[in-house]
């Protein structure tokens, strides 16, 4: 963030503008990745609604995603795709963005 490097800044946007992120692939390591970079636990998204991600109508959605063991935690409830919506209240945190390490 204290960088000139416009490349850099590039890639932190596009990083932080993909649907699904830490969702597929190689989620959990993006996401250890950026809270070790940017400090925090926990990461609460939006940008993505629920519903792509498990792949069912989007008035099925009433609660928020949580995955990669709680770290990450979806809260588009797809507003905008005529969904229900919801209010969620954040549990305690219980997994420490080290332990999202996968073995390879």
């Amino acid at each position: 963030m204290q960088s000139n490097d416009t490349a850099a800044y590039g890639q932190l946007l596009n990083d932080f503008c993909e649907h699904g992120a830490f969702y597929h692939r190689d989620g959990a390591h993006r996401a250890a990745g950026l809270l070790r970079i940017f400090g925090g636990q926990q990461i609460i998204h939006g940008h993505t609604p629920i519903c792509y991600m498990v792949d069912q109508p989007p008035a099925t959605v009433t609660h928020p995603l949580y995955y990669n063991k709680n770290v990450c935690v979806n809260m588009d409830g797809g507003i905008g795709l005529n969904a229900p919506g919801f209010i969620s209240c954040l549990p305690a945190i219980r997994a420490r963005p080290e332990s999202l390490v996968l073995a390879r």
